[in-house]
């Protein structure tokens, strides 16, 4: 299951975003930042997680059991989506199909929230209508914004997002990393 506690190394942004999530100021666009494969796209499904769920811990992780959580995870809710390149290009088909979704209540989850991966993969044409909903967003919508290269995105989005850097992992977590995803009969002994 996704959660915070799965997400190595990005103390931080992890803090910040809990913190969004405990003080219920949670903002309307977010803009995750850092090299590829960090886990930035975990950190947003997590935080998407955490902004649904109806049984948080004190500690504002999921609780990875309630309806929202389990939806969300499983990518079967009428108010998560993930948005992602298709032949290394976002186009405006895309964010068309955006628009005409986000402006209507939630149906299950107390917030909509969309996930759009490699932003910086837009067409013009698409960054220009994603810049529309920024500028009028619904009260009730979350987007997540995920890139490697921010500087490629216009100045106007930019603006329009709270801004979360991932840093590259230390060479403990990626370690750390690699050990979670070995299976425990394998696992190399390391001092």
């Amino acid at each position: 299951m996704i959660d915070f506690k799965e997400i190595i190394g990005h103390e931080k942004p992890i803090k910040i975003l809990k913190s969004r999530v405990k003080f219920e100021k949670i903002g309307h666009s977010y803009l995750f930042t850092g090299q590829e494969g960090i886990g930035k796209k975990l950190a947003a499904i997590a935080f998407s997680k955490a902004i649904n769920c109806t049984n948080l811990s004190k500690e504002q992780d999921p609780c990875n059991q309630c309806s929202a959580c389990l939806k969300i995870e499983k990518g079967t809710s009428a108010d998560f989506d993930i948005i992602s390149p298709v032949d290394s290009v976002i186009k405006i088909d895309k964010i068309r199909k955006l628009k005409n979704n986000i402006y209507f209540q939630p149906l299950e989850n107390r917030k909509k929230v969309y996930i759009i991966n490699d932003v910086d993969r837009m067409t013009t044409e698409a960054s220009n209508s994603l810049l529309k909903i920024l500028e009028e967003p619904p009260e009730f919508a979350v987007l997540i914004l995920i890139t490697a290269f921010p500087d490629s995105i216009l100045p106007t989005i930019l603006s329009r997002c709270c801004r979360l850097s991932f840093k590259p992992l230390s060479v403990e977590h990626q370690r750390e990393i690699l050990l979670r995803n070995i299976p425990l009969k394998i696992r190399p002994k390391y001092p």
